[in-house]
């Protein structure tokens, strides 16, 4: 029974599609992410690389020590959910876990959250 799929559903499912993205209005850099799962460590050693450089098209900074710290705090909340609240998912039915919506989450000079699921 606890072996079903519906056990195993995490409260908030992280998917990352970029690593950074420059911040700039005028500049369209991103690095992409990679497909494959990553544990919390893993994200936090790639995106470290990028902190305090300049974007390769406009100059801008890519990552700041304040932004990288809300990626960091927002990541370990997530997890926190996941850990203490993901059994909230069992009481959904197939049906409406498949019509969940989709956010975005931008760590820039504070949290942006835009619904995915109106666009």
């Amino acid at each position: 029974m606890f072996n079903s799929p519906r056990f195993k559903r995490q409260l908030l499912e992280v998917t990352e599609r970029t690593i950074v993205v420059c911040d700039n209005p005028n500049c369209n850099y991103e690095v992409p992410a990679e497909a494959s799962e990553r544990t919390l460590a893993e994200k936090i050693k790639d995106l470290s690389f990028y902190l305090n450089k300049p974007c390769l098209i406009c100059g801008d900074n890519l990552l700041t020590e304040k932004d990288f710290k809300t990626y960091i705090t927002v990541q370990k909340f997530v997890a926190w959910l996941n850990k203490y609240f993901s059994w909230i998912t069992w009481f959904y039915s197939d049906k409406s876990w498949a019509k969940r919506n989709t956010i975005c989450v931008h760590t820039h000079e504070g949290i942006t959250i835009d619904d995915l699921s109106k666009h």
